[in-house]
């Protein structure tokens, strides 16, 4: 018997596996329009302009310069994501400097994250750099724990909780339950859906 992997899983819930899937396309789609809406606007501004040194050419360059590096480095964090299931082998505990806007100014101030190395199943190792839940308690996660993730869920769940957990809204069940008893989506069941070799 091996255990099952994420995308196995997922298959006995098409409902959920639907949502996920959508939930992490989105944001290509509203990248996409983004970036055709710039393009238009930028062709329809400097085509007909003929002259280089016009005064509308430039900062229209230089609008795309500065929003296209920014969707990219979106894209590439969303492409990041990717569904595993592993063991916790490192588990360590460090403040990251990140600006914290207020009213009047940008204040940098120190959150508290943690930087988890994971062992798949294929062998290869995943290192994960995930903000505290609650900054002010120690990580829920530890060494020798057995963590599964899915793409376009932003949780890092211990195998024990995600039967009590939902996907989709976070939420946390009654043992036993089938259904979540907030979005009323089904629960993720590892042990009725074993997958052996073959």
């Amino acid at each position: 018997m091996t255990s099952p992997t994420p995308s196995h899983i997922l298959r006995h819930y098409p409902d959920v596996r639907k949502k996920l899937r959508r939930r992490f396309a989105l944001p290509f789609v509203i990248y996409g329009i983004w970036l055709v809406l710039l393009a238009a606007v930028s062709i329809w501004v400097i085509v007909p302009i003929l002259d280089p040194d016009s005064m509308v050419v430039a900062p229209t360059v230089l609008l795309a310069a500065v929003i296209l590096p920014i969707f990219l480095l979106k894209l590439h964090k969303r492409l990041k994501d990717r569904s595993y299931r592993g063991v916790v082998r490192s588990c360590h505990v460090y403040d990251q400097l990140k600006a914290h806007a207020t009213r009047n100014r940008e204040d940098p101030i120190y959150m508290p994250c943690v930087q988890l190395v994971i062992e798949r199943e294929v062998g290869k190792f995943l290192t994960l750099d995930l903000p505290l839940p609650d900054p002010y308690a120690p990580p829920p996660w530890k060494e020798g724990d057995e963590l599964i993730h899915f793409r376009g869920c932003p949780l890092h769940l211990q195998i024990e909780a995600l039967p009590t957990t939902c996907l989709l809204c976070r939420g946390r069940s009654p043992e036993g339950s089938e259904r979540c008893v907030f979005c009323h989506h089904p629960l993720i069941q590892i042990d009725a859906h074993k997958e052996t070799n073959r």
